[in-house]
């Protein structure tokens, strides 16, 4: 992933360090800048931070493609916690890499090409990963727009507008409040089934919404 950044840095440094200092003079300390090896290792941190969110990534879409089947309410709420519990650790990590990367970039001199090289290209790498995050998170609400509007229409026969979909939504309240009576009244399994998912989904969406806004 981000080898090429470090491995090329740590070749250019090295060479900076085999030719001496640019007046001429000599150095018997063979290791002049003992910067390099804190700024190396800092770089493989960073390296290793974001192959764990990829990773995290990886499974999120697993998760989230798994929820798109028939599963039991139980087993609806247990996936959404992991959801909820792997989309707040990518959150948090990258938070973690943003900030180490800022004080990487802050220790940097302007004139030290190889390392401000390293820096931008770690940057620009989480910059990269964490749009793969947003996209995902994107996708999910989609995802869960479009169930509710299949929902909606399961137990009413009608397609929703846009307004009813995002009323079912933002409201708190699930499924409108009739809709249950409907099923419960009628003694519709089916239509009581329906009412459950969109209820469980809705939770679910909210649960991981939470828990970023928590951070």
């Amino acid at each position: 992933m981000t080898d090429s950044f470090v491995g090329v840095a740590k070749n250019q440094i090295n060479q900076d360090l085999e030719s001496g200092p640019s007046d001429g003079s000599t150095s018997s300390d063979p290791n002049p800048n003992p910067s390099v090896n804190l700024f190396l290792s800092q770089a493989e941190a960073a390296k290793q931070e974001m192959l764990s969110i990829q990773a995290l990534l990886s499974q999120l879409n697993r998760e989230n493609e798994a929820r798109k089947s028939e599963l039991t309410r139980e087993a609806l709420r247990s996936l959404s916690a992991r959801i909820n519990d792997d989309m707040v650790k990518t959150v948090r990590k990258a938070r973690g890499v943003r900030a180490r990367l800022q004080s990487m970039d802050r220790r940097v001199d302007p004139k030290d090409r190889a390392r401000v090289s390293v820096v931008r290209g770690l940057s620009g790498k989480l910059r990269e990963i964490m749009g793969e995050f947003q996209g995902l998170r994107q996708r999910m609400v989609e995802e869960n727009r479009e169930a509710v509007a299949r929902c909606y229409f399961t137990i009413t026969g009608e397609n929703p507008s846009e307004e009813v979909v995002q009323g079912i939504i933002s409201s708190g309240c699930h499924a409108p409040e009739l809709l249950v009576q409907k099923a419960i009244a009628e003694g519709d399994q089916e239509i009581a089934s329906v009412v459950q998912e969109m209820e469980d989904r809705q939770e679910s969406a909210r649960e991981v919404e939470r828990g970023l806004l928590e951070l």
